[in-house]
């Protein structure tokens, strides 16, 4: 079953795979707008992790400066990968 909305910090958010990113220089998107996460949705690796919690991490703290997002989201990934994290 693909997951097609989430409910992040109170709001609910509608998920769309990163192929119909409406950028093409783009590997994961937040929008604001229309409140929709363009990510991985069937994440295979450590990047594809990685873009999510990005993405999520986005809509949960939009304040939250793009330098932090990329170390925040790169840390919680490795740990996750480390951990053995694997799709189910």
């Amino acid at each position: 079953m693909e997951l097609k909305t989430a409910t992040l910090g109170g709001q609910r958010w509608k998920l769309k795979d990163s192929s119909k990113i409406p950028h093409d220089d783009c590997v994961g998107l937040c929008d604001y707008e229309t409140n929709t996460l363009y990510i991985p949705l069937n994440p295979t690796g450590v990047e594809d992790l990685d873009t999510i919690i990005h993405e999520v991490l986005h809509a949960l703290l939009e304040d939250l400066s793009e330098e932090a997002v990329e170390e925040y989201s790169r840390d919680i990934a490795r740990l996750l990968s480390r951990l053995g994290y694997r799709k189910p």
